[in-house]
């Protein structure tokens, strides 16, 4: 159906800047954020197009004669306020990628079945229920991206895509996947982030190509035994689910490089942990563990382990064999409980979590236990992450005391909380680069919204608390050092 109509082309020719006979020749037309509400027909009749990018517009609809742009290769229409598609699209069939991510899609054409030669499919952040069975059809298919819709199911057609190789549906609405996903033998990404999936169908153990298995924020309690023939796999996150055990056929991922099993219900993990001979990331924080199997030191690539936030009593002995491992988060509660110093477990960065913020912590913690350390540290500490942790680890008073603070001032706010301005004397004291030390001058104040004391290190020549409250407000040259206590 062609529209020759001097206006539409008048038209055309005035939102893409060309001449008919240009347009005619052109291949490529990019009309992307030129606020157009409506396409003209005559569209369909520019048959040497091969890319059309009409992104980022405010177009509600697309002509029918669409259609007849059958050389097309490349079509963008995401970011407008397209509410349907027109069936014609389906006589694309050149057609290799299709982009219509940002839109107001309620449902995609049966036609889009039609589209045999397309390769790259994106309907994110639509308002897609359900996917048409046709959908399957889609043979060349290798990208396939459905994330922030409305779907509760998949079309078991989806199992005849046997091209796909990166699937992504993160959130959606997904209580099940059907068992024909287990046919996508190509398949190497597959994310399922944010859904609601409680389990995963056995037939996922038959994607034997893939690599990155994402299920995130799901209710997964358990994991079918098949997970083990994953053995391509090398990117697994399974964190904020609701899993209590983790099966010992997880050992058999001997590709795996990246475990993500952090804020479930787990309270053991499997010996079979150990056999993950390739494993340089494994997350744990949030679960219920009381202790580590032995067999963790045979994690011989681990270079970061997160055990923040479980019941951990002690650390395995065998974390000593861990001789890659940069980084390991524990709780400062497993910290207090160590007999030995950190320093004879390992080599690597110990962070710890106050407050929700991690910290790393000093070369003195690591190099003492618990019970040998000293308020009087604060002084030595360069580092303004380490100050507001011994403040916290200690708690103000506590450290003042020790440090033989003397109270230089005290004030009521205008929310009528005490402010107290303290000086620690370090005259006569060199840094480690020869530098005279300066005194110390700390501003300690109430959050008015939070009830928490906050402690801010101010000029030395501070004598006034709301001197020193007025600077920390309005000097843009400073960082802040503050400390919270409850």
């Amino acid at each position: 159906m062609k529209n020759n109509s001097e206006s539409d082309k008048r038209k055309l020719e005035e939102i893409s800047g060309y001449s008919w006979e240009e347009l005619n020749l052109l291949t490529e037309i990019d009309l992307s954020d030129k606020g157009i509400k409506k396409l003209p027909e005559c569209l369909g009749d520019l048959n040497n197009l091969q890319k059309l990018d009409l992104r980022e517009n405010q177009l509600a609809t697309v002509p029918e004669t669409i259609g007849n742009l059958t050389s097309l290769q490349e079509l963008w229409l995401d970011g407008n306020n397209l509410n349907s598609l027109s069936e014609t699209i389906g006589n694309l069939k050149s057609l290799k990628n299709l982009d219509l991510m940002y839109n107001q899609l309620e449902r995609v054409p049966e036609s889009i079945g039609n589209l045999t030669s397309l390769q790259e499919l994106n309907l994110s952040e639509n308002k897609l229920s359900t996917l048409p069975e046709t959908i399957g059809n889609l043979q060349s298919l290798q990208e396939l991206i459905l994330r922030e819709n409305n779907l509760s199911t998949l079309p078991e057609t989806i199992g005849n895509l046997e091209s796909l190789q990166s699937l992504y549906l993160f959130y959606n609405q997904l209580a099940t996947v059907p068992e024909s996903i287990g046919n996508l033998k190509n398949l190497q990404k597959l994310d399922f982030i944010g859904n609601n999936l409680s389990t995963l169908p056995e037939t996922i153990g038959n994607l034997t190509n893939l690599q990155s298995l994402d299920l995130s924020g799901n209710n997964q309690g358990t994991l079918p035994e098949t997970i083990g023939n994953l053995k391509r796999l090398k990117y697994m996150y399974l964190d904020a689910n609701q899993l209590h055990a983790v099966p010992e056929i997880i050992g058999n991922l001997e590709s795996l490089q990246e475990l993500n099993i952090g804020e479930n219900n787990l309270s053991t993990l499997p010996e079979s942990i150990g056999n993950l001979k390739s494993l340089e990331k494994l997350y744990l924080y949030l679960n219920h563990l009381t202790h580590l199997p032995e067999s963790i030191g045979e994690l011989k690539s681990l270079e970061v382990l997160d055990l923040l936030e479980n019941k951990l009593t002690c650390l395995p002995e065998s974390i000593v064999f861990l001789k890659k491992l940069t980084h390991l988060y524990i709780d400062l509660d497993l910290l207090q409980k160590l007999s030995l110093p950190l320093k004879d477990y390992t080599k690597a960065k110990i962070h710890i979590s106050l407050d929700q913020n991690q910290v790393e912590l000093p070369e003195q913690c690591v190099n003492h236990v618990y019970s040998e350390w000293k308020e009087e540290w604060l002084l030595e500490f360069e580092n303004v992450e380490h100050r507001m942790m011994w403040v916290q680890i200690f708690g103000y008073e506590r450290i003042m005391d020790k440090l033989g603070s003397m109270t230089l001032h005290k004030e009521i706010d205008s929310s009528g909380n005490e402010m107290e301005l303290h000086k620690i004397e370090l005259s006569g004291k060199v840094k480690t680069d020869g530098e005279p030390e300066e005194d110390i001058v700390l501003l300690k104040v109430v959050c008015p919204s939070t009830g928490k004391i906050h402690i801010l290190r101010v000029p030395p020549d501070m004598t006034n608390c709301e001197e020193a409250r007025r600077w920390t407000l309005f000097d843009e040259k400073i960082v802040l050092e503050f400390a919270e206590e409850t």
